[in-house]
């Protein structure tokens, strides 16, 4: 095992998917970092199955940062924010440090951009990485304030659209842009209700808020 997989069978999912223009799901069926991170981060706040969770972070650790890739996402900070999370939980402070490094430099405005332009989504995720280290405590409150600046009078973010849904048979679809839409493959899903960046804002302020 190098890494973990969303679909594990693939005769059951072309039968479960039911469309005669599908015949190859090679690349739902393959192995991702975005998936791998997220199991690694139960794994780790559950403390189970130890052997997989100590063979992905070796794995983990084996990749360089630009490396690491998010198949179901427009950009690989959703896979380094579940190792963040993973690696805080495990009191590793030197790979902590390289992400924190690493999404620094992709925040320098104060926000985080996918390939599709802004994303708010991502720049609460960065926000949330940057907090626990004092040395970005400027930086962070460039963030802070430009969330809090782009907070709409309900309470909620401009939607940011970085969930992707790629062709079955593609098995590394970086850097393509795909049409935003409702439904569909080989598309970059719309945010349904601004979920997933109003949450994420909230939670990257709240906690920005209680380490300042």
């Amino acid at each position: 095992m190098q890494f973990l997989f969303a679909y594990p069978d693939p005769d059951f999912l072309i039968n479960a998917l039911a469309d005669k223009n599908i015949e190859n799901v090679d690349g739902w069926c393959a192995n991702h970092h975005c998936v791998s991170a997220v199991s690694l981060y139960f794994l780790v706040i559950s403390d189970k199955f130890p052997n997989i969770k100590n063979k992905l972070l070796e794995n983990f650790k084996q990749l360089n940062l630009e490396n690491i890739s998010a198949y179901w996402w427009s950009d690989n900070i959703y896979t380094l924010y579940y190792l963040f999370l993973s690696y805080q939980k495990l009191n590793l402070k030197n790979e902590m440090e390289q992400i924190q490094n690493f999404i620094s430099l992709k925040v320098e405005n104060g926000f985080y951009k996918d390939t599709y332009g802004i994303n708010l989504f991502f720049t609460a995720l960065a926000l949330e990485i940057l907090t626990f280290n004092k040395s970005y405590k400027e930086l962070n409150s460039k963030i802070a304030d430009y969330l809090i600046n782009n907070q709409f009078e309900d309470g909620s973010w401009q939607e940011s659209n970085s969930l992707c849904i790629p062709r079955p048979n593609e098995i590394n679809p970086i850097n393509e842009n795909y049409e935003v839409q409702t439904f569909g493959i080989g598309v970059c899903s719309h945010e349904f209700n601004r979920l997933f960046t109003t949450i994420s804002a909230l939670r990257s302020l709240y906690i920005w808020k209680n380490q300042n």
